[in-house]
């Protein structure tokens, strides 16, 4: 059930909405409409939410109605009792507007016929103003709803940015982690046994003291003179042991033979390790 209490101009009228959508004016103490005194205003319209709650006779008072409560501009102050009645009588549903903006939507969305429409003929009044009234709750839940979604988008669009940001940070760490691996030098250890095996007369052409230049080491590796280069066989398994090596291992030691300045001569056997034919 709907209920719409009007205050304009220290008079109030009722109307209730039926279950068709129908809005009919309501009787206040048998009278279509009841005058209140400004000094009194409060206390009056506070006894005539009451009176109705008693008409309606529901075991809940008005926990199961919704109210509507519009005053004029210059009839505020009957409202100062309206939401104490209104807790206590249980009702929950429930709103108070001022006339004046309605009136304006009214005739925005209607026409505006009715300059005063607590007076005369009521029709427009239940045709126009009290439809565009009982929406306004209809029209919060939309505009919470659509506000709900939006910021549901806007949350949304602010994770998948958060998310390409934090894929991009890891990128760019992935890239800079590249780059420090890559500018590390690999073990003096490996390069010493595998260098002699990836190039021809590795020793006859890379003195043991520039190795250890090029390798970051002071310690200078012995190298017997002259070294015999490795046997073919030997190659071989050297080569299956350097495959076997972690990946990072491996990319260090080639990434140090592409570095090298010397005209060295790559093995046939070692030439798919550099992406030669």
């Amino acid at each position: 059930m709907k209920l719409a209490i009007f205050v304009q101009h220290q008079k109030v009228v009722c109307y209730n909405c039926d279950p068709s959508g129908q809005w009919e004016r309501r009787r206040i103490k048998g009278e279509t409409s009841v005058d209140i005194p400004p000094d009194k205003a409060a206390v009056v319209l506070r006894q005539i939410i009451k009176d109705q709650s008693d008409l309606i006779n529901q075991q809940n008072d008005l926990r199961d109605v919704e109210i509507h409560l519009i005053y004029g501009v210059a009839d505020v102050g009957a409202m100062a009792e309206a939401p104490k009645i209104l807790a206590e009588l249980q009702c929950i549903t429930w709103q108070i507007l001022r006339l004046e903006p309605l009136l304006e939507r009214a005739a925005v969305a209607r026409g505006l016929t009715q300059a005063l429409p607590l007076d005369g003929d009521d029709k427009w009044l239940r045709t126009v103003l009290l439809p565009i009234l009982a929406s306004t709750f209809a029209y919060s839940n939309h505009a919470f709803q659509a506000e709900e979604a939006r910021a549901r988008h806007e949350h949304e669009e602010t994770m998948d940015t958060l998310r390409a940001d934090v894929q991009a940070k890891h990128q760019e760490v992935a890239r800079l982690q590249a780059r420090i691996n890559a500018l590390q030098l690999p073990g003096v250890e490996h390069l010493l046994v595998y260098l002699p095996a990836i190039y021809r007369n590795f020793w006859g052409v890379v003195r043991p003291d520039e190795l250890a230049l090029l390798a970051g080491t002071l310690t200078v590796p012995v190298i017997a003179s002259p070294y015999p280069d490795p046997s073919p066989d030997t190659v071989v398994m050297l080569k299956r042991r350097f495959l076997q090596l972690p990946e990072l291992d491996r990319e260090r030691v080639l990434g140090f033979c592409r570095e090298l300045p010397h005209r060295l001569d790559v093995r046939v056997e070692m030439k798919d390790l550099f992406g030669e034919i």
